[in-house]
């Protein structure tokens, strides 16, 4: 973008932040904690100002309409990046849990250095899946629960979380939901303030996230994964890039500034790219998501190893968002979670480094371990060791490691895991085994006086 733009698009944001803020009327905030809002220079600063608002929520002096507002101005704020992160390393990697999507759907084979090979024709997900979801059990009561049912966090789950809910509800009619996808950074303030039950988050938790959650509570949070992701790179259908495919290296030299992974400058034009005609002079257009976002925090990771996005780098608050700006500009690049490919958009292959192959975001290659972006998607949830979650909660989580729960998952476009991996997951909420005593040592006999005798 224009950097003339770019700076009218952060001046009538802070302009905005600034009505909502007197809208509000928060005078709970002070003019310096105002001020950060609007000059947050961080993911921690803006992760701090988001668990201010949730507090302020929390002790009434926000109303939730007022505290949403804030919280999604916040999401789609340009805030800068900076070099320092504080996220965790990875969770282990799934595939060993899992089996292949489909003997019918094998991952292409392909050689380093050559064009991607063209995908099959991709089934309907109840039947893709079918030997996935028949390891799963079906779902059952243990009883009809009622009460209210609240989600705050990831984005990228949003959808999954929205058709869970409803679909969770059907078998407990009576039960209330209160629902909310603003992005990963909310779900862990929304626990520690009390305000729901169930935190999505597209990543795992970061360290200064434990260490709150562990302030609040005395024990860190739970997180299950309940669903299998692939970070897409999407191109316009028009785009050659999608036939030819692009390697971590460039990715990160397209998105960032810092170019970690070698390149000794910015990829700007898709010419460097080896596209030739029209497209050798055209601007690379690049969108990402917002740094309330976990698939931000996830990217910039995990391809730019933790370096610092671009400043011309167009920030989108949602995935559906950031996809649909992507498939109304020819010359964009976007990442975004799979399960918000549509027709508009075409996905371009990666391969992990010059001369490996190049793959596309398959169920396949992510439940192979191959595909390079590839994560799962989580429900984080406040657990006391040695306790058993609170019956609502256990029902829902027993419904999305159900067949019916990963359907819902399979149906908004992200791949379901089966009955081992579930279990895995699910034995995460049983209390720690009691520590088995040492077997005590053997008495020594007491010796006799004919022993001690002369001595």
């Amino acid at each position: 973008m224009n950097p003339i733009l770019q700076n009218l698009r952060q001046t009538l944001w802070f302009a905005g932040a600034a009505l909502v803020l007197a809208l509000a009327g928060c005078i709970a905030l002070s003019p310096e904690t105002a001020k950060q809002l609007s000059s947050a220079s961080s993911a921690a600063d803006r992760d701090a100002e988001i668990s201010r608002i949730m507090a302020l929520r929390a002790q009434g002096k926000l109303t939730d309409e007022q505290a949403l507002q804030i919280i999604g101005a916040l999401a789609s704020a340009p805030a800068k990046t900076t070099g320092q992160s504080s996220a965790a390393p990875e969770a282990a990697p799934i595939a060993a849990s899992l089996p292949p999507a489909s003997a019918a759907h094998p991952a292409a084979a392909q050689q380093p250095g050559t064009a991607p090979v063209a995908s099959p024709a991709v089934a309907a997900p109840s039947a893709r899946f079918a030997a996935i979801l028949a390891t799963l059990p079906a779902y059952s009561p243990k009883q009809v629960v009622e009460g209210r049912l609240r989600s705050i966090g990831s984005d990228t789950m949003d959808r999954v979380m929205a058709s869970a809910e409803t679909g969770f509800q059907r078998f407990h009619p009576k039960l209330q939901i209160h629902h909310e996808g603003k992005g990963s950074s909310t779900a862990i303030p929304g626990l520690v303030e009390g305000m729901c039950d169930i935190g999505p988050m597209s990543r795992p938790t970061k360290a200064a996230e434990n260490t709150r959650f562990a302030e609040r509570y005395g024990h860190p949070p739970v997180q299950l994964r309940v669903a299998l992701d692939t970070l897409a790179i999407y191109v316009h259908p028009d785009n050659p890039i999608a036939h030819q495919g692009l390697t971590m290296a460039q990715l990160d030299a397209v998105f960032s500034s810092t170019r970690k992974s070698g390149y000794s400058s910015d990829l700007l034009t898709w010419g460097q790219l080896g596209l030739g005609g029209d497209w050798a002079s055209s601007p690379i257009d690049v969108h990402i998501r917002n740094q309330a976002s976990g698939t931000h925090a996830f990217f910039r990771e995990h391809v730019l190893g933790n370096g610092d996005y671009r400043k011309t780098d167009i920030e989108e608050s949602g995935s559906e968002m950031l996809v649909d700006a992507v498939a109304h500009d020819r010359y964009a690049i976007g990442f975004s979670g799979i399960g918000y490919k549509t027709a508009g958009v075409a996905t371009v292959p990666v391969a992990a480094q010059d001369g490996a192959p190049f793959l596309d975001a398959s169920a396949d290659n992510a439940y192979a371990g191959t595909y390079p972006i590839t994560r799962g998607l989580f429900l984080t949830i406040n657990i006391e060791p040695g306790s058993a979650p609170a019956p609502l909660l256990d029902e829902f989580l027993r419904f999305m490691f159900s067949r019916e729960g990963q359907q819902i998952v399979a149906d908004e476009g992200y791949y379901p895991v089966n009955g081992s991996l579930a279990a895995v997951e699910l034995a995460k909420l049983l209390p720690a085994p009691s520590p088995t005593p040492a077997p005590a040592a053997p008495s020594q006999p007491a010796a006799s006086p004919a022993s001690t005798a002369g001595k």
